[in-house]
C-alpha cells in the first residue's frame, strides 16, 4: 500500500531542486548587454586633432573627453561635481601651519581601480606630470588653459601613497576645484615617454615669470617640441587616456571609438555613475548635407542627429516615415550665438559702430523665420536663469534709424551715395564700412543666420561680406586674429562665470581666449574680484555691473541663446544634458 504522506515530501525536495537549478542556471548564463553594439552619432564638425590641449574646437573637446578623463565632472541637472578617477570631491581647507599657511588646499585621492592601458596605477605623479605640461612655456597652445591655473601654488603627492595628492591655491578662486577637476590626466609615459620632465619640479615652473634658464632648458624645450608633433594628435597609436573608449578610426568624414575590454571602470559604475560606459563603438560621422540625413534617418542608419536645421527638424517630426522610430527633443543649450567683432580692426574701433551693427539686425526675424523659435535672447555671456544674469539691461533693438545715428555720430556717412557709408580713417581716404565675416555656410541655418543679418544691416549702409569656410580655419582665423567679423556659437557656463579669458586685456588670442582683442581697465578690476569674491551677493553685483559694460562697449553681438535640437532613435535610453554638446552617448542604453 503506498504511503501518502511521503508524496508531499517529496514534491517540495523536487520543486527546491527545480528552483535551485533555475537560479544557478539563470547565474551562469551571459548576461545581456544593455549597451548598443553600435551608435552612430550624426555630427556637423570633426576635430582636425585629437591632442585636447592643441585645439579650441568644441568637438575636439568632446572626443577627447570619451578617452582622457579628468577627476571629475560637472553634472549640470543636478549643478554639482562629480567625482570620475577619484574617491570624493575635496572641499577647500586653508593651511594653519608649515611652509604652505595661509594657502588654500584640496586633498584628492585616485580611486584604486584607477589605472593607465599599460596596467600602471594613477597617482598624484599624473596629475603633476599633466600641469608640467601645462605650464610648460614652450607649448604656446596652453597659453589659454594657464589662464584658469594661475592661482595653483604647487602639488604634494604622498609618497607613502600616491594615490594621494594636495593641490594648494593662493587665493579661493571661484572655480578652483572645478577647473582642478575638469582637466584631462595625461599618460607620461605616452606623452613624454623620453623623460624630459620628470626631474623638473612643478614649482619652478609656476612661477609667474620664469628665469630665462629655465626657459632654455634644453629638457623643456625637448618636450614641447615632442609635444606638439601632430602623431599625438592624429595617430592611433599616440591618443591615449584612461578613459572607456580607444580610437581605431579616424578620418575627414568619421572618428570610431571603441569600448576597451577589461577596462578598470567596468563595475564601478553603481557608486560612480559617470563610468558606465554602455555602448560597445560609438561612430561619429561628418554629415551636413539635409538631404543625405533624411536618408539616413529613414533607413534608420543614425542613432542620433543634433544642431539640425530648425525647418527641417519640424518637417521631420511631422513625417510618419521618421518619428516612428524617432524621438524629436528639444533642450535649452549652454551656448550662444554670436557675431564676433575684431576691435583691432581700425572699422570696428569705435564702439558706436559695433553699437550700430547690434541695431540692424532683426532679432525677431532670425528667432522666429529662422531658428523657428527655438532662441531666446540675451544681453551678456551669461545664462538668462542664473541669478546675475543682468536682467535690468536692455536689449538692443532693431532699430535701423538709431543704427545710422550711431554711425554718423562716429563719422560715417555715404559721400558717394552707393548706400554703403564711408569715412577717412587716417590715411587720407575714404574707407567703406565693408565688413568681412567668416560663416561655415555648410551648416544651413548658419547660411540662413548671417544672410538675413546681411540683408537688414547693408540698409543701415553697413556691407557684410561673407567669407564661407569650415569651423576649423573659421576658428584659427579668428584665434590669430586675422578676421574682422566671424560667425560663431560659444559656451555658457553651467556653474560660475569666469569672465577672465574671454574678456579681460591680458587674454588676447592666442594667449588667452579674448578673440575681439577687448581691452577695459574698469571691466578688467571687476573681473579680478570676481574669480576670488566668496560672498555671494557682492559677487553677484559685481557681475552684473561686469556684463553691464560688456553690454555697452559691444566687443561681441549676442544674437541669442539656442534651444538644441535632437532626434534620437526610440530603441534607445538616452541621456540629454545642459553640457555641450548636450547629451551623453557612453550612458546610450539599449530599452
Amino acid at each position: 500500500m503506498m504511503n501518502n504522506n511521503r508524496s508531499p515530501r517529496r514534491w517540495i525536495i523536487l520543486a527546491a531542486i527545480f528552483f535551485l537549478a533555475l537560479l544557478l542556471y539563470y547565474s551562469l548564463r551571459p548576461k545581456t548587454d544593455p549597451g548598443p553594439a553600435v551608435l552612430n552619432i550624426q555630427m556637423n564638425a570633426l576635430p582636425k586633432t585629437l591632442n585636447p590641449f592643441m585645439s579650441s574646437l568644441g568637438a575636439t573637446s568632446h572626443l577627447c573627453s570619451r578617452m582622457m578623463l579628468p577627476l571629475g565632472m560637472f553634472d549640470a541637472e543636478k549643478s554639482t561635481l562629480e567625482p570620475l578617477m577619484i574617491k570624493s570631491i575635496p572641499q577647500p581647507r586653508t593651511v594653519t601651519d608649515g611652509p604652505q599657511k595661509g594657502l588654500i588646499a584640496y586633498d584628492f585621492e585616485m580611486l584604486e581601480a584607477a589605472k593607465w592601458d599599460n596596467g600602471t596605477p594613477i597617482t598624484g605623479y599624473d596629475f603633476e606630470f599633466t600641469f608640467k605640461l601645462v605650464f610648460n612655456r614652450g607649448v604656446q597652445e596652453m597659453d589659454k588653459w594657464r589662464g584658469y591655473y594661475n592661482y595653483i601654488k604647487g602639488v604634494q603627492v604622498d609618497a607613502a601613497n600616491p594615490k594621494k595628492f594636495t593641490v594648494f591655491l593662493s587665493e579661493p578662486y571661484i572655480l578652483g576645484v572645478s577647473s582642478l577637476c575638469q582637466i584631462p590626466i595625461m599618460p607620461a609615459y605616452v606623452y613624454d615617454a623620453a623623460g624630459n620632465l620628470k626631474d623638473i619640479s612643478l614649482s619652478s615652473l609656476l612661477v609667474e615669470k620664469p628665469d630665462s634658464q629655465l626657459l632654455s632648458d634644453p629638457r623643456l624645450i625637448a618636450a614641447a617640441t615632442e609635444f606638439k608633433q601632430p602623431k599625438y594628435g592624429n595617430d592611433l597609436n599616440f591618443i591615449s587616456g584612461c578613459g572607456a573608449y580607444k580610437i581605431t578610426q579616424f578620418t575627414e568624414q568619421m572618428v570610431t571609438l571603441v569600448k576597451k575590454d577589461n577596462w578598470w571602470g567596468d563595475g564601478l559604475a553603481s557608486k560612480y555613475p559617470y563610468l558606465a560606459a554602455y555602448p560597445k563603438q560609438i561612430n561619429y560621422k561628418l554629415i551636413r548635407e539635409e538631404p543625405g540625413i533624411e536618408t539616413m534617418l529613414k533607413t534608420k542608419e543614425l542613432d542620433l542627429v543634433y544642431g539640425i536645421n530648425p525647418s527641417r527638424f519640424k518637417l521631420w517630426e511631422q513625417d510618419t516615415s521618421i518619428n516612428k522610430y524617432y524621438n524629436f527633443e528639444q533642450r535649452w543649450a549652454p551656448q550662444y550665438n554670436r557675431l564676433l567683432l575684431n576691435l583691432t580692426n581700425p572699422k570696428l574701433s569705435d564702439k558706436r559702430v559695433r553699437q550700430a551693427i547690434a541695431c540692424a539686425i532683426d532679432y525677431d526675424n532670425l528667432i522666429g523665420n529662422v531658428f523657428k523659435g527655438f532662441a531666446n535672447r540675451i544681453v551678456a555671456p551669461v545664462h538668462s536663469s542664473k541669478s546675475y544674469y543682468a536682467k535690468s539691461v536692455s536689449l538692443y533693438p532693431f532699430d535701423l534709424q538709431r543704427a545710422k545715428t550711431l554711425l554718423a555720430d562716429a563719422g560715417w556717412k555715404d559721400t558717394n551715395g552707393n548706400g554703403i557709408v564711408d569715412k577717412n580713417l587716417g590715411d587720407g581716404k575714404q574707407t567703406e564700412l565693408v565688413i568681412n565675416v567668416l560663416a561655415s555656410t555648410s551648416v544651413s541655418v548658419v547660411k540662413d543666420l548671417i544672410e538675413a543679418i546681411r540683408e537688414t544691416t547693408r540698409q543701415a549702409g553697413i556691407d557684410f561680406v561673407i567669407e564661407s569656410m569650415d569651423i576649423s580655419p573659421a576658428t584659427l582665423r579668428a584665434i590669430t586674429g586675422d578676421y574682422e567679423a566671424s560667425v560663431s556659437a560659444a559656451g555658457l557656463n553651467t556653474g560660475l562665470d569666469d569672465f577672465y579669458q574671454q574678456f579681460h586685456s591680458s587674454q588676447f588670442a592666442p594667449n588667452g581666449d579674448n578673440r575681439s582683442r577687448f581691452s577695459n581697465a574698469q571691466l578688467d578690476s571687476l573681473i579680478m574680484a570676481i574669480r576670488v569674491c566668496q560672498d555671494e551677493t557682492a559677487r553677484n553685483k559685481m557681475y552684473v555691473a561686469a556684463q553691464e559694460i560688456i553690454h555697452e562697449e559691444v566687443p561681441e553681438v549676442f544674437l541669442f541663446s539656442t534651444m538644441q535640437r535632437f532626434i534620437v532613435a526610440k530603441k534607445l535610453k538616452y541621456v540629454l544634458t545642459p553640457e555641450r554638446p548636450g547629451y551623453y552617448e557612453f550612458l546610450f542604453q539599449l530599452k
